[in-house]
């Protein structure tokens, strides 16, 4: 599913503030609604010397509950380490949606709940950009308003209640009809196969 799986105890990042891959981690963990705890290395000594014994320089250092870490990690890595779906788990859909916004993940629902096989290919995180709303007031059923995060939390949860499959951290670069499939083509090559 798409809810990272994390054992008890926080993950912790390390780094600069002026590392690299800081901001882009702490980045996708908000996104993904991972609490986390930051330190900077510039301002914590026990941080920066953990940092040097896994690398040292400018590194981003990510530590997980169970004692393991990942060095300067690429975001696929982290998401794949947290338990989230980068490759697909099967070739053949009844419905593949390209866009894990609103609207992709309402389709979703719609599709999963009438019993087609469906999966949702999103380039980051699903929820979109309403995901970044502070307060949501006009979408339907929920009269006094919620958070663009929240909203994305609950859509997601209907959609995987459903049995829809969210791909993460993919992006589509190709669609073509095949006589009676449509072939979709991920960032990687592979090909994708829906009535």
């Amino acid at each position: 599913g798409f809810q990272p799986r994390l054992v008890e105890g926080e993950l912790r990042v390390l780094g600069s503030r002026w590392a690299p891959q800081i901001h882009q981690i702490k980045n996708f963990l908000s996104r993904c609604r991972v609490a986390y705890r930051w330190r900077d290395t510039d301002l914590n000594p026990d941080a920066s010397a953990v940092v040097e014994r896994s690398g040292g320089g400018n590194s981003a250092v990510v530590l997980f509950p169970d004692g393991t870490s990942l060095v300067d990690p690429e975001v696929r890595e982290l998401a794949d380490r947290l338990g989230l779906d980068t490759e697909p788990d099967d070739r053949f859909y009844d419905l593949i949606v390209v866009g894990g916004g609103p609207a992709g993940l309402s389709a979703a629902i719609y599709a999963s709940s009438e019993g087609a096989r469906t999966l949702v290919v999103e380039q980051e995180v699903p929820g979109g950009q309403i995901s970044y709303s502070a307060i949501v007031e006009n979408y339907p059923g929920f009269p006094d308003g919620l958070s663009g995060s929240d909203l994305a939390a609950r859509t997601v949860a209907q959609s995987e209640r459903f049995g829809t499959e969210i791909l993460v951290l993919r992006r589509a670069t190709g669609l073509a009809a095949v006589d009676d499939r449509r072939v979709l083509t991920l960032d990687d090559g592979s090909k994708l196969y829906s009535q």
